[in-house]
């Protein structure tokens, strides 16, 4: 996740499928951190699915906010407040 927003900035905002790619990557990313990172010893202290669901939407929100070019894709003003 830390490689998006650096990646988002030089992507720019005129090559959206690229852009798209590289979303869908950091989403991607963030459940194979999940995984990974969860501890896996016992199913009571493995994380519930719908927290890996919860991580994926709470990421793509902060896309939003934090870069100009995915809020531009998504059509929304990234000057308002």
């Amino acid at each position: 996740m830390a490689f998006f927003i650096p990646a988002a900035a030089a992507i720019g905002g005129d090559r959206d499928t690229l852009l798209i790619f590289v979303l869908v990557l950091a989403a991607v990313d963030t459940l194979g951190y999940l995984w990974l990172a969860s501890p896996s010893d016992t199913a009571m202290e493995r994380p519930l699915v719908h927290f890996y669901v919860l991580a994926v939407i709470a990421f793509l929100c902060w896309a939003v906010a934090t870069s100009p070019n995915v809020a531009d894709l998504c059509a929304r003003d990234s000057t308002r407040p």
